[in-house]
């Protein structure tokens, strides 16, 4: 699987709609890779939604995310985990290892009453 993280130095930047760079990583059997980072700003919604897809992400890690964009990677079959916070490759690590739920990569006020 490919998935995408935006980062803002080595952590996930807290909103994807204006971060500037994004990493690309594989996750299979063997672990997870970093496979790109690539500067990523100013795009708009489609325009990012697009680069996405050009890379073949098929799953973004992020903060937060605006609708419009949300929207765009959706109708492009890019799935979406919003709400997450912590250093890159730690986050992506609990997603191979089936972690991702634990609090420590929530973003503050994330997905809470």
């Amino acid at each position: 699987m490919l998935v995408a993280v935006p980062a803002f130095q080595d952590r996930v930047a807290p909103a994807f709609d204006f971060c500037q760079r994004l990493t690309l990583w594989r996750i299979d059997e063997r672990g997870c890779t970093l496979i790109a980072r690539r500067r990523c700003a100013p795009l708009g919604a489609g325009e990012k939604a697009s680069k996405l897809q050009e890379m073949g992400a098929e799953l973004l890690l992020c903060g937060a995310i605006g609708r419009p964009l949300e929207e765009e990677l959706m109708a492009r079959g890019i799935g979406i985990r919003s709400g997450l916070s912590g250093k890159v490759v730690e986050v992506v690590a609990a997603l191979a290892c089936g972690a991702l739920d634990e609090v420590r990569y929530q973003m503050p006020g994330a997905n809470r009453l």
